[in-house]
């Protein structure tokens, strides 16, 4: 039968990760497109994400400002 191969789940992100994904971002790539070539899952981008400050907005990632200041 075929088994799913899972990514590695306890891998911290490097700040090299961390600063690609925050240019992304900025620039408009999707999060699917973000976690593919990262090799992780979108899950674990977009949880990164929030945990950094960030909110979606139907999909769309953005930062909350009330939360900053």
């Amino acid at each position: 039968k075929y088994r799913p191969t899972y990514l590695d789940n306890h891998r911290p992100y490097t700040q090299k990760e961390i600063d690609y994904i925050l240019k992304s971002v900025e620039k408009g790539i999707s999060i699917q497109e973000i976690a593919r070539r990262l090799k992780r899952s979108e899950a674990g981008v977009r949880g990164k994400l929030e945990r950094m400050g960030y909110k979606f907005r139907n999909g769309v990632p953005y930062l909350d400002e009330k939360q900053i200041s």
